[in-house]
């Protein structure tokens, strides 16, 4: 009798998996992983909450760091924020932006970089295609190239201001902020009455942490024109890292009033009122400022910097039902988790404490079964532990 033997598949064990290749394969298990991650955590989207300083369009700048979500709104968020400046106060050397792009190949897909070059090399109009072709490649975040560009528009029109805000910008976007404060004061010397160089200026002594010397060119640009909604959206998130909510949340409405598109004024805005402790105005705000799963997120993050973790594990857990694969509020997640587990045990330890303490005479209000109490419950006694602590004292 002749037997012939067919590898196949184990129906009994993958019913809907009839022959796969082994790339096939490859992606199922690789999906597998994601779902277990998913399951595990039961949220998964992207860092959405930091304070935001704009250039003089209203953008965010490069490079800024999000707000961590360890901060304490409660303290001037100074303190937090302060590690944007530490790394940038001395000037670093000069070396290109890593791009997404090549610029050779800028040059070969981009028409408007494309047609400058053409103009260039015809000779017409020198200074302003020169300006031109650094502020397209300024776009790009290819700062070498933007700063070369700049400088042969400042070699041939050394009077140019609006070429030096822009590489007042440049060069804030780059780290080299002591650069960028040279460049921009000789802008106003030689134009004393421009607003957007003000701006920029402040917004340079805001990451050097010189926030005196910030708030004073804020208000210069507003002496100018009070109508600048990115001005007094710099100044909302000047005053949120001084930690005055009222001024922040002024000049934060000033700004959605005179740009309602700016999404960073929103975000700058619900921080604002998040540090004032106005959560569900903060919420709305978020939700302006990006859709609302991100001001889930970011809303929980503003629970754990006041350490209300349940209520963050919430918002993060809502923030994945509305976008899927939200990995930022998954990680989160499990960081809120993880601390109010470390709060729990903190809490049974101190019960303990206290137990020792009312043998020798100090008796505390313990209430019978406490050791069984819910996650939940638990953290109520937080605050009694602050207190009886500080009685104690």
């Amino acid at each position: 009798m002749r037997i012939n033997l067919e590898l196949k598949p184990c129906r009994q064990h993958w019913p809907s998996f009839p022959s796969v290749t082994l790339w096939g394969w490859a992606l199922i298990l690789l999906a597998s992983a994601e779902w277990g991650c998913i399951r595990n955590s039961r949220v998964v989207g992207h860092e959405s909450l930091g304070l935001v300083n704009t250039g003089h369009r209203g953008h965010p700048g490069r490079g800024q760091r999000r707000l961590d979500s360890g901060l304490d709104l409660g303290q001037a968020t100074a303190d937090v924020l302060s590690a944007q400046a530490a790394n940038g106060v001395k000037d670093r050397e000069p070396r290109p932006k890593e791009a997404a792009t090549n610029s050779s190949v800028l040059e070969n897909q981009d028409p408007e970089i494309e047609r400058l070059i053409q103009k260039l090399s015809e000779g017409t109009s020198r200074p302003e295609v020169l300006f031109q072709l650094g502020s397209a490649y300024h776009r790009y975040h290819v700062f070498d190239k933007a700063e070369r560009y700049y400088r042969e528009t400042l070699a041939e029109d050394s009077e140019n201001t609006a070429c030096l805000e822009a590489l007042g910008r440049l060069y804030r976007e780059w780290g080299r902020f002591e650069s960028g404060v040279e460049v921009l004061m000789r802008a106003l010397q030689l134009r004393p009455d421009f607003a957007a160089a003000w701006n920029s200026l402040g917004t340079v002594y805001d990451r050097l942490g010189r926030l005196d010397d910030a708030e004073r060119c804020y208000t210069e640009a507003l002496k100018i024109d009070d109508t600048l909604g990115f001005v007094h959206n710099n100044l909302c998130y000047h005053w949120l890292r001084r930690g005055d909510a009222l001024r922040a949340i002024a000049h934060g409405r000033r700004a959605v009033e005179e740009n309602p598109e700016m999404n960073s004024a929103h975000n700058n805005l619900g921080l604002a009122y998040a540090l004032d402790g106005r959560l569900q105005e903060a919420f709305s705000e978020f939700r302006e400022s990006g859709d609302e799963a991100a001001a889930h997120y970011n809303l929980g993050l503003v629970h754990m910097s006041r350490q209300a973790y349940l209520k963050a594990m919430e918002h993060f857990r809502q923030a994945a039902k509305l976008r899927p694969f939200y990995l930022a509020a998954s990680r989160a997640y499990q960081k809120a988790r993880n601390a109010q587990f470390a709060r729990v045990r903190e809490i049974r330890q101190q019960m303990r404490i206290w137990s020792q303490r009312g043998e020798s005479g100090f008796e505390v209000p313990v209430p019978a079964g406490v050791g069984s109490l819910s996650l939940t419950v638990l953290t109520d006694w937080v605050g009694l532990i602050a207190a009886l602590e500080r009685t104690r004292a």
